[in-house]
């Protein structure tokens, strides 16, 4: 009886104990990126694919999306987080419709990832295509996706300064 007695009072310890421990331990928080990756300046794009392309829009879909679940894009401004954020800026585009009679299209980016302030990797992306679409954002559509492979495969191991896609 006295067995039995202990072992009553070790479940109503230990069971409770074991139910609110086995929560699960926060992993690496998400990592936040912007919902539209922004273009750096004026001279990065053509005011047509600005206006009349989302592919930037798409790219951030992507690299969430190729993450699978450690990114998420937010329309809030990332200077505001103090956790993990990568900030990727676009600083060059060129496509123009026609596919391989217009000749080469590409996608250049580039992104910082810091964790409450401090830079921890870098890295500079690149894809270009000779063939590409009929259609100039269709082209951009597809580089977007290459590109977020590329920035979803280096957030598993970010280095500073990775060149990835055609620039490396």
């Amino acid at each position: 009886m006295i067995l039995v007695s202990d072992m009553k009072k070790f479940v109503s310890v230990v069971i409770p104990l074991l139910f609110f421990s086995a929560a699960p331990v926060h992993a690496d928080e998400k990592i936040m990126i912007s919902a539209t990756i922004p273009y750096e300046n004026n001279d990065a794009a053509t005011d047509d694919i600005r206006k009349d392309c989302d592919w930037n829009q798409k790219l951030a879909q992507n690299i969430v999306k190729e993450s699978n679940t450690s990114v998420e894009a937010t329309d809030k401004d990332l200077a505001k987080f103090s956790g993990k954020k990568l900030v990727i800026m676009i600083d060059q585009v060129h496509s123009i419709g026609g596919g391989g009679f217009t000749g080469p299209k590409w996608a250049h980016i580039r992104g910082k990832l810091s964790e409450k302030g401090k830079v921890i990797g870098s890295f500079e992306a690149l894809r270009r295509t000779i063939g590409g679409t009929f259609r100039a954002c269709a082209t951009l559509d597809n580089l977007g996706e290459e590109l977020g492979g590329d920035v979803a495969g280096w957030l598993k191991n970010p280095t500073m300064d990775a060149k990835l896609g055609d620039a490396s």
